[in-house]
């Protein structure tokens, strides 16, 4: 008959239990300062380092077989370099030859538009603006089930009023909205988006992809929110929407990666999702969410991120993805993680209190802790949980070292001793 307890390490007397217990209160204790200090500059910037690696390594994987690891829910209409140069470089994009992408965008099918381009009046007062706008205008009410998100700018967290504003207000179909995505203040980059943005006079606009995603998938069942002022900001219900706690910053998961983003991988992974001027006419947004954004030297906003440096248009894409995977990693464990951390660390300590040998034990630490690595990236990717027991599961092997070095020493000086 099979022996269990030789299996059961609370059968084993009573310093076998105290040793198991010391295993745990290290792995867990390495699990819960991490969590503790992950809202401090050093804690954010050991997960960060952690987490920019698994994205980046994802990213790659991603171009190298040539696979989009994304739905084809949205598509980018890029005002590139080369266009730029063409149209004898500018310093504002040319507001005629956005009324003309933005015609091509509502006449292919587009369901939301993005168009991640400042057009108020306050810096531009040409006679091409005035036709964009009557452009926008008659356009909305044309295609009333094709919606239109545009930027509120604001200085010193303040809105700043604009022609546009008319419009917008008394449209059903365009809408203000605030990218609102981050830098690291450890390194200055681009890793979080927050839901809304509150300005200082009390008013309230939200993240444009979130307010694009709800858009997209709800097929434009508005509710106004009595709560803020415009009706620009009113929140689509939505299952993505209900997500999300508008006081958390949450991790941008990079799945869209344009080209030169990343070296050694020039090519990136967008493939038919990103589109030159020149190839609209030939496009098909039919109920896509589009991008519209300039990624020229000259007026590109280019963000550093984990994966390299990308213009704007890209970073908004990569919330609305990371939205519309379900992605709601902040920078914290809820109780799930914190279940499957301790119950790694739990079968750690218990599979070590198992191995008798040292040489075996070492053995183990190591082929665990590096798999432990793998689990962790795999259960971010695909189930966007924060799996950091592989820094208890470090401390562990690192404690079992030390005492397997120690009591080795004083065996030696022990038979020297004898002798």
């Amino acid at each position: 008959m099979l022996n269990m307890n030789k299996y059961n390490v609370f059968s084993q007397g009573r310093q076998s239990i105290i040793h198991f217990l010391v295993l745990m209160f290290i792995g867990s204790s390495s699990i819960f300062c991490m969590s503790i200090i992950s809202d401090t500059k050093v804690g954010e910037a050991i997960v960060n380092k952690v987490y920019d690696e698994i994205i980046k390594r994802y990213a790659i994987a991603s171009i190298i077989n040539s696979k989009l690891v994304t739905s084809n829910k949205v598509a980018y209409v890029d005002i590139d370099q080369k266009t730029h140069n063409e149209w004898g470089n500018p310093l504002f994009t040319p507001r005629d030859k956005l009324s003309d992408i933005l015609e091509t965008a509502y006449n292919r099918g587009a369901k939301v538009i993005l168009l991640d381009v400042c057009i108020d009046s306050n810096s531009d007062k040409s006679s091409e603006l005035s036709l964009l706008y009557k452009t926008i205008e008659t356009l909305s009410h044309k295609y009333k089930n094709t919606y239109l998100i545009l930027q509120k700018r604001a200085i010193n967290n303040k809105p700043i009023k604009s022609d546009l504003d008319i419009i917008v207000n008394n449209s059903r179909n365009i809408f203000y909205a605030d990218p609102s995505f981050y830098l690291s203040s450890t390194d200055n980059v681009v890793r979080y988006w927050t839901p809304v943005v509150k300005y200082a006079d009390s008013t309230t606009v939200y993240n444009t992809s979130l307010l694009a995603v709800a858009l997209l998938e709800n097929d434009g069942r508005i509710n106004k929110n009595d709560n803020v002022k415009y009706k620009s900001q009113s929140l689509v219900e939505s299952k993505h929407t209900l997500n999300y706690k508008v006081e958390v910053k949450y991790r941008i998961h990079f799945y869209d990666i344009p080209s030169n983003t990343i070296s050694d991988y020039d090519g990136g992974n967008l493939f038919t999702n990103k589109l030159s001027i020149k190839e609209l006419n030939k496009s098909n947004f039919n109920n896509k969410l589009v991008i519209i954004g300039n990624s020229s030297e000259l007026l590109g906003d280019n963000h550093s991120t984990p994966v390299g440096t990308m213009p704007g248009m890209y970073v908004l894409g990569n919330i609305a993805n990371t939205i519309l995977n379900g992605k709601t990693t902040g920078n914290y464990i809820n109780n799930i993680d914190m279940l499957i951390n301790m119950f790694l660390i739990f079968a750690t300590s218990y599979v070590i209190m198992m191995i008798k040998k040292n040489y075996q034990q070492f053995i183990f630490n190591v082929i665990w802790f590096l798999a432990s690595i793998e689990i962790s990236s795999y259960m971010y990717i695909n189930f966007d949980m924060m799996i950091i027991a592989p820094i208890g599961i470090l401390m562990i092997g690192t404690y079992e070292g030390i005492s397997d070095f120690e009591h080795f020493i004083y065996k030696k000086l022990e038979r020297k001793a004898a002798l």
